[in-house]
């Protein structure tokens, strides 16, 4: 049954209902990633294409720069992913003006294919920059990699590890370096067994619905 969550007398919960949403549709995914989506092999490509079996899913692709005016392509692929690319304009003396025309694209696909409840699962914390006006329902930080020492990268994650509900780290290890940071996380390494992808879905997916369990029980 989608959308139902198991409590710990092993009854069933329906969270639709107080997410305002319809029983039949768990809620949407809006994936932000660096990488492209034909970057074939990768976990965030794995994860989404198997999300989309059950919810639209929009992954958006890194920006593509030299754009006269800004705008995205929208392609569905084989696997029913939504693949959204930023076309942005290029010699802005202005150094926030990718992220504000991301930001506006954003609101732009949001309108248009009217996504309303809806997951944020970050896959980098420099897209930050263009969604903390976004108010989803939840928000998953997916870590790969340790960052880089630079400051900038430190504070951007720092901030993103404060707004996540629940965390993800690709390997063990990088959950023991960031648990200080976040009461919810959780070392779901990466498998190239098909079997073993699908069981890391499951458990994210879990995870995930006892989150939204917890934090909408307290409305």
């Amino acid at each position: 049954m989608k959308n139902a969550i198991v409590t710990g007398d092993g009854a069933e919960m329906n969270y639709a209902p107080l997410l305002g949403g319809a029983v039949d549709d768990p809620p949407e995914i809006v994936c932000l990633s660096l990488l492209q989506w034909d970057f074939v092999g990768q976990r965030a490509q794995s994860l989404m294409s198997r999300s989309a079996r059950e919810r639209r899913v929009f992954f958006v692709e890194e920006p593509v720069f030299g754009a006269t005016v800004p705008g995205l392509d929208i392609r569905r692929s084989d696997c029913g992913v939504f693949v959204v690319t930023p076309h942005l304009c290029e010699g802005s003396d202005d150094a926030e003006a990718p992220a504000t025309e991301q930001a506006l694209l954003l609101d732009e696909l949001f309108l248009e294919y009217e996504v309303c409840d809806y997951i944020l699962w970050y896959y980098t914390p420099t897209a930050l920059a263009f969604t903390w006006r976004l108010d989803p329902l939840l928000v998953v930080y997916d870590c790969m990699d340790e960052l880089s020492a630079l400051d900038s990268a430190k504070r951007r994650e720092a901030e993103l590890l404060s707004l996540a509900d629940v965390v993800f780290t690709s390997r063990h290890g990088l959950d023991e370096a960031k648990r200080r940071f976040h009461h919810n996380i959780h070392p779901l390494p990466d498998s190239v067994d098909l079997e073993r992808c699908d069981e890391t879905w499951a458990r994210m997916m879990n995870l995930i619905d006892l989150t939204l369990k917890k934090l909408y029980s307290e409305i």
